[in-house]
């Protein structure tokens, strides 16, 4: 079914346009060495996009407005009982932009184009385990592994885009460089639950998960997920001095910040990245093996 919807667009066209994205993706990622201008929120604007038409094609359009739906009315939920109540990730409060009760409107679909990415590097990593649910291991093994790859994105920018950016503000600071420990904490519990929701609604619905065209089907998410990774280290090598200081009074050095932010990056985003690669490469998804 799958190949019949690309075909239908022209030789290989849903194809093309998928790796068009993925490659934007990962040169505005690396544009950042040279670019002044942070290209992050561009990058977001192409993984929504790389999400809908790859979430498409894997799951159909109701299933992944499904997941869609999940993801937004749960992040939403979570987000705004934190700042209103600390839970689950800490207080804090949004600086700008129109809002959704307290949390801004763009907020939904950036966990979204993280939401997506991650869960399909999960299942890569995980031998394509969103094709085999029925298998219990797989039912519980997916959304948490899935949630921690999203986790650790936040880790590696959280204190970029908050301490130095102010996109958002900690009320105490925190001990990681100015976010503290519950964020993290809080990531992965909001992810979880929205993975676990569509795990389940997914296991129930086995036809809903289409067979891949080719190997590159799988390839094109990672790229995604890793362009993720590649911006924190590309924004590390462009350099940065000054210092800034967070709500709890604390002065942190914005080249420590990105320092610290590299290291994550490299260690988990863009290892996790080139060992899905290697997962692919090797054939150890099952359709891979099936189609030979």
């Amino acid at each position: 079914m799958t190949a019949i919807a690309i075909q239908s667009t022209g030789k290989n066209g849903w194809a093309t346009v998928l790796w068009a994205l993925a490659l934007v993706a990962v040169a505005a990622a690396l544009a950042r060495v040279v670019v002044a201008t942070d290209l992050m929120v561009p990058t977001f604007g192409v993984l929504i996009l790389f999400g809908l038409i790859h979430g498409t094609l894997r799951y159909g359009v109701v299933n992944l407005l499904v997941f869609i739906a999940i993801c937004l009315v749960v992040s939403n939920i979570y987000e705004n009982a934190s700042i209103l109540m600390g839970f689950p990730f800490g207080n804090y409060h949004y600086t700008d932009g129109p809002k959704l009760f307290n949390v801004p409107l763009n907020v939904g679909p950036f966990y979204f184009a993280m939401g997506y990415s991650s869960w399909q590097v999960a299942s890569v990593l995980l031998d394509g385990a969103d094709a085999q649910l029925q298998r219990r291991i797989n039912l519980f093994a997916l959304p948490l592994v899935a949630a921690v790859l999203m986790t650790v994105i936040d880790l590696s920018i959280d204190g970029s885009t908050s301490t130095i950016a102010h996109v958002w503000i900690w009320h105490d600071g925190g001990g990681f460089y100015g976010v503290p420990y519950t964020n993290y904490l809080g990531w992965t519990l909001t992810t979880w639950t929205f993975y676990q929701l569509f795990a389940f609604y997914l296991a129930r619905r086995p036809a809903a998960v289409r067979p891949a065209p080719a190997r590159s089907f799988f390839v094109l998410p990672v790229l995604g997920y890793a362009s993720l990774g590649l911006h924190v280290v590309a924004t590390f090598i462009a350099g940065a001095g000054g210092s800034v200081v967070d709500e709890a009074g604390v002065s942190w050095q914005v080249s420590h910040i990105h320092e610290a932010a590299f290291l994550c990056a490299t260690y988990t985003v863009v290892f996790l990245s080139v060992l899905a690669l290697v997962k692919i490469a090797r054939g150890d998804l099952r359709e891979i093996r099936i189609a030979g």
